[in-house]
C-alpha cells in the first residue's frame, strides 16, 4: 500500500502515513474550513491499511510495530472528533 502524504497549509496539518517505516505523523495546526473533507481521505486510508494488516495477521503470526505521532500545536473541537476516530481505528 502506498504511503499517504498531505502537505501542511495555514489551516490544516501535515500528514505523513509512511508504510515503509510504519511511522505515521500528523503535525501542525488543525482548523480546516471543512474538517470532514480534510480528514475523510485519512480515515479511509487508515481503514484500508487496517484491513490489510488484519488479512496479513491471519496469514502469519508475526508481530507488527506501528508508531503514530500527533504533534498538533492547535486543533479545534471539530478536529478533535476526527482525531478520536483515528485513534479508535488504531
Amino acid at each position: 500500500m502506498d504511503s499517504l502524504i498531505i502537505a501542511q497549509t495555514e489551516d490544516s496539518p501535515a500528514v505523513t502515513l509512511d508504510t515503509t517505516t510504519n511511522h505515521f505523523i500528523i503535525s501542525g495546526e488543525s482548523r480546516p474550513e471543512n474538517t470532514g473533507k480534510f480528514y475523510a481521505p485519512i480515515i479511509d486510508w487508515l481503514i484500508k491499511f487496517e484491513n490489510i494488516l488484519y488479512y496479513q495477521k491471519n496469514e502469519s503470526n508475526d508481530k507488527f510495530a506501528l508508531a503514530f505521532t500527533f504533534k498538533l500545536d492547535y486543533f479545534n473541537s471539530t478536529s478533535s472528533k476526527y482525531i478520536l476516530d483515528i485513534i479508535l481505528i488504531l
